[in-house]
Parts: C-alpha cells; structure tokens; sequence
C-alpha cells in the first residue's frame, strides 16, 4: 500500500468515499440496516468443498 502511486491512492480514497455515501443514502442516514446480499440462481450459498475421494495425486 506504501508503494502505490498517487493516482491510485486518489482513485482509491475517491471511490471509499462514493461508497460510503452510497451506504448512508440507502440505509437513510445510517439509520436502517445495511441490506443483505442475496445470491441468484444456480449459485450456493457458501463455498463448496470437493468430495472426499482420495488422495490426489498427479495424472500424466
């Protein structure tokens, strides 16, 4: 983060703050909960964890 150049610490404090605005605009002040995100279809809700079919070992 120390090495980053100006612009991109500009660009990055900049888009910190829309955000933050963002957020106090849709939970009206900070006075409503932030809302939750919601997963479409086809998508899990958390990540998967390969089956348990053995060891891996290299192929080829």
């Amino acid at each position: 983060m120390t090495q980053l150049g100006g612009t991109a610490v500009r660009l990055g404090l900049g888009r910190l703050v829309i955000g933050i605005a963002w957020l106090a605009a849709i939970t009206k002040g900070f006075r409503r909960p932030a809302p939750e995100a919601r997963l479409g279809s086809g998508e899990t809700s958390g990540p998967t964890e390969p089956e348990a079919s053995g060891p891996l070992l290299p192929t080829g």
